[in-house]
């Protein structure tokens, strides 16, 4: 469906929060906001710690949900914070993975971004294959039937994770 109405999905071998090419970039992180495990925290380095007082001024947040933030020291637009477990040190389950890439797209169409870079979020996951990740959230692009964003962006910065999504691209239809 992305292509049949014009989504574009690339591939990129690199680290979220160094794309200064899109006008947002998803964050998953804990329900409560709490940016300080995992890629939330290195976001949350990297920009600044508004963003961090800004969420926690709104959270806590569902899993399903996400909302728009000030983007702080990042080269982008804004930062879309989609939940995707309950605690800062949880494992994401794939239905919390799914549901939040599909609540960033959400939020990303609403705000009329064009283009969103979305992570794997590997970085606490010990359960989920890279196979099984990569078809979900390629699943989730695929099948948002919405426009914009135009082109979203998938993003990680392993060798494993990258083919694994270049793979589900081509399997997902």
């Amino acid at each position: 469906m992305a292509e049949e109405i014009g989504r574009e999905i690339i591939i990129e071998q690199t680290k979220i929060f160094e794309m200064d090419d899109v006008d947002a970039i998803m964050v998953p992180g804990p329900v409560s906001g709490e940016m300080t495990a995992g890629l939330a925290a290195k976001i949350r380095e990297v920009a600044g710690a508004q963003m961090q007082e800004e969420l926690a001024s709104i959270a806590p947040l569902a899993i399903g949900s996400a909302t728009v933030l000030t983007s702080g020291d990042l080269p982008v637009k804004a930062v879309i914070y989609a939940p995707n477990r309950e605690r800062p040190f949880d494992e994401p389950r794939i239905e919390h993975i799914r549901t939040s890439v599909k609540a960033a797209l959400v939020a990303a169409n609403v705000k009329g971004y064009y283009s969103i870079a979305i992570p794997a979020p590997l970085d606490l996951v010990r359960a989920i294959t890279h196979r099984e990740m990569a078809r979900a959230m390629i699943d989730e692009v695929k099948n948002y039937g919405k426009l914009p964003p135009y082109r979203v962006i998938l993003v990680d910065p392993s060798d494993a994770m990258i083919e694994a999504l270049n793979l589900a691209k081509v399997q997902v239809k």
